[in-house]
């Protein structure tokens, strides 16, 4: 898989996610923020989400071979 290849499945993946998660739940976060309140469960969730989205994100580029310059 060449470079601009694994860059356009990344941009496509992540696209799709964001469509997937910028619906009704996603304006609640935008207004609501308690994901930025320490302690609370929105903000444990939001640091989960991340974290796999960046698990999914390693996937690929180990799937990949590893070859990103």
């Amino acid at each position: 898989m060449t470079q601009s290849e694994i860059h356009n499945t990344l941009k496509e993946m992540l696209e799709e996610r964001m469509d997937s998660i910028s619906g009704k739940e996603g304006e609640k976060v935008s207004t609501e923020q308690r994901h930025l309140d320490e302690g609370s469960d929105e903000r444990t969730y939001w640091h989960y989400g991340y974290a796999s989205a960046l698990k999914d994100v390693i996937a690929i580029l180990d799937d990949a071979g590893g070859q990103v310059n």
